[in-house]
């Protein structure tokens, strides 16, 4: 939590240390860890950290061949990224708004960059919370 809580204070270095410090606890990406492995490739693309952040994404698409992969771990990267769109598109969509991580939408700053987009209003009214 130190380490998002420093992401949020855009002192990203500060919040890769915190993060990077729990070792196997983020790396390698596995079932067990990979909601800390997606906040660590989350503050690397804040931090313009763009090619790590594709390397957490390309070891959970990975790990999605074998086990379930929680679509909120893919699309928070993605807006960390500034890309919307994964985080709208297609199935990603409903699973986020039918899974439990969904209820996170509405308060969880790895949303901020899409709370402007009137797609975010719209799946946050598909899933019953107020916009």
């Amino acid at each position: 939590m130190l380490g998002c809580t420093y992401a949020r204070q855009e002192a990203y270095e500060k919040a890769i240390n915190e993060h990077e410090k729990m070792g196997t606890e983020v790396f390698p990406v596995t079932a067990e860890n990979q909601f800390f492995a997606a906040g660590l490739g989350w503050i690397y693309a804040l931090a313009g950290r763009r090619s790590d952040a594709l390397k957490v994404l390309t070891q959970l698409q990975e790990l999605e061949k074998h086990i379930f992969v929680d679509a909120y771990n893919f699309a928070m990267i993605h807006a960390g990224m500034g890309d919307k769109r994964p985080g709208f598109r297609g199935s990603r969509s409903r699973i986020l708004a039918l899974h439990p991580s969904g209820v996170f939408l509405k308060s969880d700053p790895f949303w901020n960059l899409l709370r402007s987009d009137p797609r975010f209003t719209a799946l946050l009214r598909r899933m019953g919370l107020p916009q």
